[in-house]
């Protein structure tokens, strides 16, 4: 176990593969959380653990998911395998750990889950050789996603290719983030 400031990051000593890892990943952990609650402007994070798995294998047996990280919002918790470097999930993990002191009511997210899953793409953005303004202009333009009152709708979110969503979800809400000056 590592305490990164509000993060508490729980693992397992391994073999020099995963040590390596999983020093890396502790320093992206750092770098991340810190960024992520200086842009939503939170003086006061709520404390969040970082469960970091070996391999998918041993996650799947432990927590129930291999292919999937996870953050369970009401930890709040992020589960993740020690994957190389840059870690694929893990900036996109922490937004809804992080963002979940805000959720709605005290829900630790929001239901609509353009919202949710918008603002963690919107703050995580790919490593696509797009920006997320372009790659949501082509599927809008292209007519490979309905109107945006749609998506945002209670099921619109759920009725599109996942990929395609979340990317005109995260746009729209960097985009909204940058007029309001919150970026």
């Amino acid at each position: 176990m590592k305490q990164i400031d509000f993060v508490t990051v729980h693992f397992k000593q391994g073999d020099s593969k995963y040590e390596r890892r999983l020093n890396i990943l502790l320093e992206e952990i750092d770098f991340h959380s810190h960024d992520l609650i200086k842009i939503l402007n939170i003086k006061n994070p709520r404390k969040i653990d970082v469960f970091v798995y070996p391999n998918r294998e041993i996650k799947k047996i432990a927590f129930g998911g291999s292919d999937t990280d996870i953050t369970d919002v009401w930890g709040p918790s992020v589960h993740i395998t020690a994957d190389d470097a840059p870690h694929r999930t893990l900036r996109h993990e922490l937004v809804h750990a992080i963002a979940s002191q805000f959720g709605w009511h005290g829900l630790g997210f929001h239901p609509n889950m353009a919202i949710t899953e918008g603002l963690a793409v919107a703050l995580a953005p790919s490593g696509s050789r797009h920006n997320i303004h372009e790659m949501s202009s082509m599927l809008l333009h292209d007519g490979k996603i309905g109107d945006l009152k749609d998506l945002f709708s209670p099921v619109g979110f759920w009725s599109q290719s996942g990929t395609k969503a979340y990317t005109v979800a995260g746009s729209f809400l960097l985009y909204l983030m940058r007029e309001s000056g919150s970026d």
